[in-house]
């Protein structure tokens, strides 16, 4: 898979209102900023799946807009990006709840008085910068043949742990992230690395790794998953969590990687 830049799309209603703004964006450093004209939902989701990478940044300005539209689109079509940014223009309260409800990453309201546009522009070079896979992700590449990757998957598979399981590949991935960098939080970091990789939710991450460990816990005998989990009497009757298993496993054979 070619790695690209962060790309940066973002529909504007009335761009008049706003042109000092997207001026700031066209000259973000390392970004490829891209108005959206003329596209549907349709060539939006094909692009985005071509792409990966993308952040999408919308001013939306009433209910009726071409914004608005393609915000219910994306929410109507279960279709996921990890970062969907929201210029809101303060208006009726119930109208803000629907904007919220559409999984909405962060929302600047354009009216109130702690708005700005040098605000809207650091969040969003911030998230580009975190988007982009060389920074973040840098072994991306030749990630799948690497050591520290194969040496995870023997330690999950000896506990008994299917590598058919959908949560397999999200697991290792997670210990290997965590081990490149402690400082990495599970949900806030890791599970929007994985989204954007494999451009599916953050829930939908998350819900297949707790099925992958929780199979583990109730298909293997206690014998088995002593040798290879510390504690585990502790944690036998319910499963460990998705955090717990992650740290524990990166702990135990992090001291022998040479990064």
């Amino acid at each position: 898979m070619k790695i690209y830049k962060p790309q940066l799309l973002f529909l504007v209603d009335r761009p008049e209102q706003h042109s000092e703004l997207i001026e700031s964006l066209y000259l973000l450093k390392n970004v490829d900023a891209l108005r959206i004209r003329n596209m549907d939902f349709g060539h939006v989701r094909d692009f985005i799946n071509n792409r990966g990478n993308c952040v999408l940044l919308l001013f939306i300005e009433d209910q009726k807009g071409s914004a608005m539209k393609l915000l219910y689109s994306m929410y109507n079509g279960s279709f996921n990006i990890p970062y969907v940014v929201a210029v809101f223009r303060t208006g009726r309260q119930r109208f803000l709840e629907h904007v919220r409800a559409c999984g909405i990453s962060k929302i600047f309201c354009n009216g109130c008085e702690s708005y700005s546009d040098s605000k809207v522009v650091g969040w969003v070079e911030k998230i580009c910068r975190y988007v982009d896979m060389n920074s973040v992700f840098p072994y991306f590449n030749s990630y799948a043949e690497s050591y520290v990757r194969h040496k995870i998957s023997e330690k999950l598979r000896n506990m008994g742990m299917a590598c058919y399981l959908t949560g397999y590949k999200y697991v290792v991935d997670a210990i290997e992230l965590y081990m490149r960098n402690l400082n990495f939080c599970i949900t806030s970091d890791i599970y929007r690395i994985l989204s954007l990789r494999y451009y599916t939710a953050s829930a939908n991450i998350d819900r297949c790794m707790r099925h992958a460990i929780e199979v583990t816990w109730r298909d293997n005998s206690f014998s088995c998953l002593e040798k290879h989990y510390p504690n585990v009497s502790k944690v036998y009757e319910n499963r460990p969590s998705v955090l717990e298993f992650v740290k524990c496993i990166a702990n135990e054979i992090k001291d022998d990687m040479v990064f």
